[in-house]
């Protein structure tokens, strides 16, 4: 513990000093007690115990004042905490073929309900953001701990044509390296891999890091696997491998597929599962046929917070003055009940 006004602990002298005047008033008192027979220091000389009913308020009091003296001091206490919190993005597809009712009750309802499942688990614990993708993609929420609002947000997924798995990565990408300029629609890149925030800052990485190496972060990425639009979708994941971003991938409907009518042509959409688990294993990641539960703890396991634990000073003052309040309250309130008076 620390202080950051040490000098004002000069006034922690007056307890040893207020201790030295009440001996010494107990030894007027011993004297003149013995000179005069039957006199005691107490009314009727009884109480809940005699030295108890002496002694205990003043303990109480002195204890409230040396408190209170160490609350002018402004008393600091270091406590480990995490600088920050883990980050994923859900990037969710929202492309037409994702109307498909092969996941019950549609392939967008479906991966609604997963994203809902991942916020209420793990909300608390990380900062979510949000991805959607057609043709293009958009960043529709930035990481955030609020529930309310991710929930809001994914409710609110609507619809579009196109399917650009690629732009979706690379923009969960973009919103977990806000400082990369990375462009969506390209991949490009217009600065080198930042190095974390335990590394020495203004670092940056030449040469990537190691796949599924950025421990901080991933991305859980939600389609049905079949890109018609955008960055090839295999090149994206060679980035965020670049970047030591795992990507964890969500497949949604069957390999089967489904007929359906979309810009007036009929059309059978498939779960293209190859490039899903393509995805998951080129960065590290873990790749779920979301037809079934997904294993949401295996996914959590793969995240751990950076930097490691880091040691804050918490200012503590309150705390003290507090606990001499209640001392001093406490002391007045014996002093009354024992004696009829305070001290």
């Amino acid at each position: 513990m620390t202080f950051l006004w040490p000098e004002a602990l000069v006034a922690a002298l007056v307890v040893p000093a207020f201790l030295a005047f009440y001996a010494r008033l107990e030894k007027r008192k011993r004297t003149a007690a013995m000179r005069t027979a039957g006199l005691y220091p107490f009314p009727h000389g009884h109480g809940p115990g005699s030295a108890t009913a002496r002694h205990a308020p003043l303990a109480l009091f002195l204890a409230s004042l040396a408190a209170a003296s160490l609350a002018l001091g402004r008393p600091q206490a270091f406590v480990s905490m995490f600088a920050v919190k883990g980050t994923v993005v859900i990037a969710v597809d929202v492309s037409g073929s994702m109307k498909a009712d092969d996941s019950s009750p549609s392939r967008l309802a479906r991966s609604r309900e997963l994203a809902r499942e991942f916020v209420a688990a793990y909300s608390d614990e990380f900062r979510i953001g949000l991805v959607s993708f057609g043709t293009n993609a958009v960043a529709v929420l930035d990481p955030t701990t609020r529930r309310e609002d991710l929930q809001a947000a994914i409710d609110q997924l609507a619809l579009h044509r196109g399917t650009a798995i690629g732009s979706g990565i690379a923009a969960a990408l973009a919103m977990l390296f806000p400082d990369s300029g990375i462009e969506p629609s390209t991949l490009a890149v217009k600065t080198a891999v930042p190095a974390s925030s335990s590394e020495p800052k203004g670092r940056v990485l030449r040469k990537g890091r190691s796949p599924g190496s950025y421990s901080a972060a991933a991305i859980i990425l939600i389609s049905d696997g079949e890109s018609t639009a955008g960055p090839d979708p295999i090149e994206a994941a060679r980035l965020a491998a670049k970047f030591g971003v795992r990507v964890h991938t969500l497949g949604m409907g069957s390999s089967e597929g489904k007929t359906m009518r979309i810009g007036g042509w009929s059309m059978r959409v498939r779960l293209d599962e190859a490039v899903l688990k393509e995805i998951a294993a080129l960065t590290h990641g873990e790749y779920f046929h979301a037809v079934k539960p997904v294993d949401w703890p295996r996914i959590r396991r793969s995240i751990r917070p950076d930097p490691p634990p880091k040691t804050t000073a918490t200012e503590i003052t309150a705390l003290f003055a507090a606990a001499g309040a209640a001392m001093a309250v406490a002391g007045a309130l014996l002093s009354l009940l024992w004696r009829q008076r305070v001290l």
